[in-house]
């Protein structure tokens, strides 16, 4: 791994939150051998935290999830013909499955009483 692709993966790092993946342990390993790549992501940290601890700070309008939700129109087609694709789909699927289980069970049972299959 080099510095570049270091820096790379640890853009997205997230703390402890990021730990346990092998990307990231990956890269962590390598930033602790370059003291360059250790100050970056310690940098990087402190600002991520900063926007984070910001971020959290905001508080949406209490009638904002409401206020979407009524306003957002929730188009459901009726299409009869996908319906019916679907329709014979199932039907034709549990044909199968049912004529297969019955060959099945035929073959099992002439097996169980040892009579020659043909």
């Amino acid at each position: 791994m080099t510095t570049r692709e270091a820096k790379e993966a640890l853009w997205l790092y997230r703390g402890p939150i990021d730990d346990a993946d092998p990307k990231f342990q990956e890269a962590l390993a390598y930033a602790r051998h370059d003291p360059e790549l250790t100050k970056w992501l310690q940098e990087q940290r402190t600002c991520f935290e900063a926007i984070r601890s910001k971020l959290r700070d905001i508080e949406p309008p209490r009638a904002l999830a409401e206020k979407i939700i009524s306003h957002k129109i929730i188009p459901f087609r009726h299409d009869l013909n996908r319906i019916l694709q679907v329709a014979a789909a199932i039907v034709i699927s549990a044909s199968i499955t049912a004529v297969s289980m019955k060959l099945w069970e035929r073959k099992r049972n002439r097996l169980a009483q040892g009579q020659k299959l043909s």
